[in-house]
């Protein structure tokens, strides 16, 4: 999934959830460090003048035209990638991009979308945003804008939102095809800024456990963290679960900052040192919201950086149960210097170390492809050194945190969704499926909750309406593979409800089947 500028789509189906986390971990984890907005400049004279004198003079000489701004890219990242695998360079464009993605917001329409056979797709108009207040809905194709076509030509995500993003205050107009309308609709749009929340979903599981699900850390993530705590305990929150699972990290002070609101204070939170950068220690320093109440950490093997901190000071000072996955494993510190032309590197510095005294990077010899390939878990992916938790318990470092509560979703009937997600038609059916039910279900149904406990009365419709916009082809996977079906209704509704009640309705349609959470409630007893 993507927004105005390319969000990531990692709801429903695990095959294009692993492509994109990975991704999302790359450009996460490279910004561990609290000060990447604020870092002053840094000449780009010295270490790079060999470099740029190389490519200028390939741009005055070479016999054919040359994209300067793409040699310069390539040679540099290539440069970095010899060191490890989140040193990095990132053009202008990019480093824009993560300026934004980590301060908060940006400036554009407000949709998350994504590309279905050539087709930018509308996965959600972001609530109050401008695209909402217009009238643009979940399912609607967008299919020109400012009268160029964008639809039936490859257009890449990036190219989307070049389209789409604008300075506050300009207005774009776009053409939309709405499934069961008859004629092509037309928008216009003022851009204004967007709140990129991290809090995906804040709410009460049953009448004293709390659920909060955080997709990233950004300036603006501990604040949504803490005020969820403290709605959720004047709803009567007696203990907390935190849904890191694929969260690729972010900023080291946000993770420092919720850290603190679960921990007592003076509790050393984690700590950071390399060859050239003296050892800093951050502590808990003030009486934090939810310090005594029992707590789960939900974790996965994309959970990373930022995350792998919180889980690390939960676990090693015994504060709560961390469940799940081995995580990640990425135990490195980047320090964002900006260059001249508006781009930067993220150069790693240092190390960070959690209480115990252990860094949990997992190993980068391979190179950097085998690093960031597909991370499946592997049990014996650790030093050998034992670190100790407050209470005594031996934990390891060296590939990722190692859950306290081994948990893994089973793959035995994911072969249905994953063989119908290949023919292309998935998505385009649960888009069609939320507009043909949309305006019926939300007049009965006014919470997701009301639409959960009414079930029976829509199932077998949703059921009778999904096969009927199967193809052939799709109808035989369905007639073959039995063991996968009640799967592949769940995953459907709990498309349908996201795409209608939003990140909230979706998190509270898949809980209650969810082997996590099922996991994190019986721990917590």
């Amino acid at each position: 999934m993507n927004s105005d500028r390319s969000a990531q789509s990692k709801y429903f189906l695990p095959l294009l959830i692993s492509a994109v986390l990975v991704v999302g971990i790359i450009l996460g984890a490279i910004l561990s460090n609290p000060n990447w907005v604020t870092s002053t400049p840094r000449s780009s004279d010295s270490g790079y003048g060999e470099l740029d004198y190389l490519i200028q003079l390939i741009d005055e000489n070479y016999v054919d035209s040359v994209d300067v701004e793409s040699l310069k890219s390539k040679a540099y990242q290539a440069f970095l990638a010899e060191l490890d695998p989140h040193s990095s360079y990132l053009p202008p464009v990019d480093n824009l991009a993560m300026e934004e993605e980590m301060s908060g917001e940006f400036e554009g329409i407000g949709v998350q979308f994504e590309i279905v056979r050539d087709t930018i797709m509308v996965d959600a108009a972001l609530p109050g945003g401008p695209s909402e207040k217009v009238g643009i809905l979940t399912g609607d194709r967008i299919v020109e804008v400012d009268g160029k076509n964008l639809a039936g030509i490859q257009i890449s995500s990036q190219e989307v939102v070049k389209n789409l993003r604008g300075r506050a205050g300009t207005k774009v107009n776009v053409g939309v095809i709405r499934p069961g309308s008859k004629t092509r609709l037309y928008f216009t749009i003022e851009r204004d800024k967007i709140p990129l929340n991290t809090v995906d979903a804040s709410f009460m599981l049953n009448s004293h456990t709390g659920f909060i699900r955080l997709s990233r850390f950004s300036e603006t993530s501990a604040k949504e963290v803490i005020s969820a705590i403290d709605q959720l305990n004047k709803e009567g929150m007696a203990q907390l679960i935190l849904d890191l699972r694929g969260n690729p990290g972010g900023l080291l002070g946000s993770a420092i900052e919720i850290c603190d609101a679960l921990l007592p204070a003076s509790e050393l939170i984690v700590y950071t040192e390399g060859l050239k950068r003296d050892r800093e220690d951050y502590f808990a320093t003030s009486e934090g919201l939810f310090e005594k109440k029992p707590i789960c950490i939900l974790v996965d093997r994309y959970s990373a950086s930022a995350s792998e901190i919180v889980a690390g000071a939960v676990q090693d000072h015994d504060r709560g149960w961390i469940v799940g996955e081995r995580t990640f494993g990425k135990g490195l510190v980047q320090e964002p210097m900006p260059l001249s032309n508006g781009a930067a590197i993220t150069l790693t510095v240092a190390r960070y170390y959690t209480p115990s005294g252990r860094c949990i990077q997992r190993p980068y010899n391979a190179g950097v492809e085998a690093y960031f390939a597909e991370n499946k878990p592997i049990e014996n992916e650790n030093d050998s050194t034992p670190y100790y938790t407050d209470s005594g318990r031996i934990v390891y470092g060296g590939g990722g945190i190692l859950p306290d509560i081994s948990v893994r979703e089973s793959e035995q009937n994911m072969d249905l969704i994953l063989s119908l997600y290949s023919t292309g038609n998935l998505q385009e059916i649960m888009f069609n499926l939320t507009q043909k039910f949309r305006k019926q279900w939300v007049k009965a149904y006014p919470t997701v909750k009301e639409w959960i406990n009414h079930q029976n009365s829509w199932k077998p419709v949703l059921q009778a309406s999904f096969l009927e916009q199967l193809n052939a082809a799709e109808k035989e996977l369905w007639t073959a593979k039995p063991l996968g079906r009640e799967e592949v209704l769940r995953r459907i509704q709990e498309g349908i409800a996201r795409n209608i009640w939003g990140m909230q309705g979706y998190y509270e349609v898949s809980n209650p089947s969810d082997p996590y959470i099922k996991a994190a409630l019986k721990a917590l007893k």
